[in-house]
């Protein structure tokens, strides 16, 4: 929507048969374009031929803007302050990345103001370590725990 706000999000691992997969914005005259902070974007693509559509974005008013990214990891460059080209690594299917997954401890707080969230997507505290990281998990910072029964 207009003017939204992602903190935080993964959008990742999507399929779709038109257009982009992951994040499709489209842009409108009169209308701010969303802010993506400390989000993950990757592994989408688009379901007929798997060729890789991570963000779409289409201009329909001619305005030449586009969203803003800050903060945020994708495989492709994004335009924006403080965003990581590359990879993240994931532990599981819950996204937690690993220790040393390029998007740990490269997040910022700056900006969220009241939208941060104290706890992560699987309710653990959101910033561990030196800095929030990017995505809707935080990582965990003794690695992989197991339960003894």
């Amino acid at each position: 929507a207009a003017g939204s706000t992602l903190v935080n999000c993964t959008i990742a691992d999507n399929r779709a048969a038109h257009a982009a997969a992951g994040l499709v914005c489209t842009l409108v005259k009169n209308r701010t374009p969303p802010l993506l902070r400390n989000c993950i974007v990757q592994g989408n693509s688009l379901s007929g031929d798997g060729s890789a559509s991570e963000y779409s974005v289409s201009d329909a008013d001619s305005t030449g803007l586009a969203p803003t990214f800050e903060h945020c990891l994708a495989p492709v460059a994004l335009a924006g302050t403080g965003n990581v080209q590359a990879t993240a690594r994931f532990r599981d299917a819950s996204y937690t990345p690993f220790q040393r997954s390029p998007g740990v401890n490269a997040g910022s707080t700056a900006g969220c103001g009241g939208i941060l969230s104290t706890t992560d997507v699987l309710g653990r505290p959101r910033v561990v370590g030196a800095a929030i990281d990017i995505g809707a998990v935080e990582a965990d910072p003794l690695g992989m725990r197991f339960q003894m029964r």
